[in-house]
């Protein structure tokens, strides 16, 4: 009983200095009185854009290109390297946390991709006919973190096309942040 007694007196004051560390006014006492003080707001200069190049999917090799408000983020990316190899995804995510050169954010995107072959076969009157395998349209949920432009996006998938439910999806690379 009294371990459990520790432990209960123990998180309590630890929280206590966590709310008292978290805490935006400053209170003064003089004499008979005391007031508070707001404390001066931080100056973050949040991300409006950000452009940038990554590896992974939807394409292989994807541009990505981001639009943010204070607290959202709406984000296209993909590539078409040929037949055999394109894909684009769209991410609508919340900020969670920014500061000076970092913010972290969980989304919600929608996507596709053709990461297999084209088979070229001709018929009996040499007419190209094209085949495509190993497709995929998903849903995704992801975080996002881009820290000093080092961009990574990591989540996972389930859809519907030729891979199994469900499927991991990674990005990463470089994004410049526009402030």
């Amino acid at each position: 009983m009294k371990n459990i007694t520790f432990v209960l007196l123990l998180f309590l004051l630890s929280a206590l200095c966590l709310q008292s560390q978290t805490k935006d006014t400053v209170y003064v006492v003089q004499k008979d009185t005391v007031y508070y003080v707001p404390m001066p707001s931080r100056n973050v200069d949040h991300v409006k854009a950000e452009l940038g190049i990554v590896l992974g999917t939807p394409s292989g090799l994807n541009l990505i290109l981001a639009a943010h408000t204070t607290d959202a983020i709406f984000k296209i990316s993909g590539a078409y390297l040929g037949p055999t190899l394109y894909g684009g995804q769209f991410d609508i995510g919340y900020k969670f946390s920014e500061n000076k050169r970092t913010y972290h954010g969980v989304g919600l995107g929608f996507g596709f991709a053709n990461i297999g072959t084209t088979e070229i076969t001709t018929n009996q009157w040499n007419q190209y006919e094209y085949k495509e395998r190993n497709h995929w349209q998903y849903v995704a949920v992801n975080y996002m973190l881009n820290t000093y432009g080092f961009y990574l996006n990591a989540g996972l998938s389930a859809g519907s096309g030729s891979f199994s439910n469900p499927q991991l999806m990674l990005q990463i690379g470089y994004a410049y942040q526009f402030r």
